[in-house]
C-alpha cells in the first residue's frame, strides 16, 4: 500500500515539476529560517549563564534627573562601596572601567596595540566565574599595577601561558606586574576582555575625586 502511494506521489510530482520545486524550496527555506532563529535565540538566552552565582549577580543602572532624564548602565565609583555599606543583602561588588581603545602594550622590545583592557576590583573572581588558569584569584588584582592577561594574550606575549606570571610589561607608560592568566573570554559573555588591571592602580587623589562625584558615570558596577 505504501509503495503504491509513493508511486502515485512521485508521478504527481513529475507532472507538476514547477509546483513541486517551489513547494520543496519553500519548505527548505522555512525549515532553515526556523533553525537559524532558534540558534540565535538559544545563543542570546545563553549569555552569562555559565556564572555559578548568575542568579545573584545584578548590574547597577542609574537614572539621573539633571537637565532631563538620563538612563545609563554605568554608575559612579561610589555606588558599589556605598551599597555594600548600607545594605547587608549586598555581599560584595565589583566595578569595571574600560581603559580605552587601542592601548599601547610593550613587552620587552615588542610593541602591541590592544583593546578590551579593564580596570577591576580584586573581588572580580569571587563574583564572576571566569577561570583563572594561573595565579591566585584572591590576590591577583589586589596590588596596584597588577594585570591579569587572557590566555590568548599570555601566549602572544610570552609564548607559553604558564610562564606569564611574574613577568612585567608596560601599558602605556606604566609598568605592570603579570599576576594571573584567565581563560579566554567566552563568546556568550557580556564582559568582553583581553586583560584586567587592578582598579587601585588609579592614584589615591584621583580615586577620591572620582568617588566624590556622584554624577560621573565612570564604571559598570555589579
Amino acid at each position: 500500500m505504501l509503495k503504491s502511494y509513493l508511486k502515485t506521489a512521485l508521478r504527481h510530482m513529475g507532472k507538476h515539476l514547477t509546483y513541486t520545486l517551489i513547494s520543496v524550496i519553500g519548505l527548505a527555506v522555512a525549515i532553515t529560517c526556523f533553525l537559524l532563529i532558534n540558534l540565535y535565540v538559544f545563543d542570546e538566552l545563553s549569555f552569562d549563564k555559565f556564572h555559578k552565582n548568575g542568579d545573584r549577580i545584578y548590574r547597577v543602572a542609574e537614572t539621573i534627573e539633571h537637565n532631563g532624564v538620563i538612563h545609563a548602565a554605568l554608575s559612579s565609583l561610589s555606588v558599589g562601596p556605598q551599597m555594600a555599606a548600607d545594605y547587608e543583602e549586598v555581599e560584595s561588588y565589583v566595578r569595571f572601567m574600560n581603559m580605552g581603545q587601542k592601548l599601547t602594550v610593550k613587552v620587552g622590545d615588542q610593541i602591541f596595540r590592544e583593546e578590551n583592557f579593564w580596570r577591576a576590583d580584586r573581588t572580580l573572581f569571587n563574583i564572576f566565574s571566569f577561570s583563572l588558569l594561573f595565579g591566585d584569584p584572591q590576590i591577583a588584582l589586589a596590588a596596584p599595577k597588577s594585570v591579569v592577561l587572557s590566555e590568548e594574550l599570555a601566549i602572544k606575549y610570552f609564548k607559553d601561558a604558564s610562564l606569564a606570571v611574574g613577568n612585567e610589561l608596560f601599558i602605556g607608560n606604566s609598568l605592570y606586574n603579570v599576576t594571573g592568566v584567565v581563560e579566554n573570554q567566552p563568546g556568550n559573555s557580556e564582559i568582553q576582555y583581553n586583560a584586567f588591571t587592578s582598579i587601585n592602580t588609579i592614584p589615591a587623589q584621583q580615586m577620591q575625586a572620582l568617588q566624590a562625584d556622584w554624577f560621573r558615570l565612570a564604571a559598570f558596577t555589579f
